[in-house]
């Protein structure tokens, strides 16, 4: 038994010494690859980090594009809603006609010089038709006094038309 053992410590050793003697034959290999390994790594990261700045300089162009379509479709909306708007001042004046021809001058007054506000923030809203809006402010109030005054020959048919003229080119 005892020169079982022995040979089985024999045969350890010399094993351990082929392997030690093969690994060490290796290491030179190993770290010559891993040298290279490392060079063709750098290239990589180098281009893995231009494509990082590329993808976040096409995500901030990507977020101003957003930006920018949301902001149209906000004025847009605003757009359509003062459009309603000026559109629905149309039908106050309109009413307020109406109300003349009906004989109820004071209350058709009251009717036509409601209808202001919504003219005068339509020129706010709309620059380019703003001096021909806000040139309706004079011709209202005027003739607001003739239906106050009793004078039911007046009619707000010249101004509802330069309503619906300017109301015309807006929607265009």
């Amino acid at each position: 038994m005892d020169t079982l053992i022995r040979s089985i410590i024999v045969a350890t050793a010399i094993l351990a010494a082929y392997l030690t003697a093969t690994v060490s034959g290796l290491a030179p290999a190993l770290q010559a690859g891993m040298a290279t390994i490392a060079k063709s790594v750098k290239p990589l990261e180098r281009q893995i980090e231009e494509q990082g700045v590329l993808v976040k300089r096409l995500q901030q162009e990507l977020d101003a594009f957003r930006k920018e379509l949301n902001d149209r479709a906000r004025q847009e909306d605003a757009r359509k809603n003062n459009l309603r708007i000026l559109k629905g001042a149309i039908s106050v004046v309109g009413g307020a006609d109406q109300l003349r021809a009906a004989g109820k001058l004071e209350d058709a007054a009251n009717a036509l010089l409601s209808a202001k506000d919504a003219i005068w923030k339509s020129g706010d809203s709309f620059q380019d038709q703003q001096k021909a809006l806000r040139g309706l402010m004079q011709p209202i109030d005027e003739l607001a006094v003739k239906w106050r005054g009793g004078d039911a020959k007046a009619t707000a048919a010249p101004i509802i038309e330069k309503l619906k003229t300017v109301h015309s080119s807006l929607s265009d």
